[in-house]
């Protein structure tokens, strides 16, 4: 009778830290890809849009929806403008606050994170720029 609740403790155990790999690493998971052709996708590996020749992020359907310029200003279809990307791909809204960064992930990927630290996805090293208008698509 005394190896009962042993067991049935240590069965707990085991559900309880198979539970929390498996929270850790759905929340793990990238939310956007960016791939080296520019294509990108959701976190459920679905393609959602790509990035054309001139810089515009376009859904699926070819829709244009935000762009980059040469300076490193985003905006949207409408021409409203949503913030700065710095040169290291790190992004910045219109207030001037960091709200992505941008690390090495190595082999040409940089890991975007928020400005916390919290992984938000991965883009190719020609698109790192695009992180945030990827972000913006893949939760829309």
């Amino acid at each position: 009778m005394k190896k009962f609740p042993l067991l049935l403790l240590t069965l707990l155990t085991i559900i309880t830290t198979n539970s929390f790999t498996l929270i850790a690493q759905k929340a793990a998971a990238p939310q956007f890809i960016i791939n080296s052709r520019g294509w990108l996708f959701n976190k459920a590996g679905n393609q959602i849009g790509y990035i054309d020749k001139n810089d515009v992020v376009r859904d699926n359907t070819g829709k244009g929806l935000f762009s980059v310029d040469m300076s490193g200003k985003v905006t949207t279809a409408d021409g409203r403008q949503l913030g700065t990307v710095k040169k290291n791909g790190s992004y910045c809204n219109v207030k001037g606050e960091s709200l992505l960064n941008i690390k090495d992930a190595g082999k040409d990927q940089y890991q975007i994170t928020d400005a916390t630290g919290h992984p938000l996805g991965k883009a190719h090293k020609n698109y790192k720029q695009h992180a945030y208008a990827a972000l913006l698509l893949a939760n829309r």
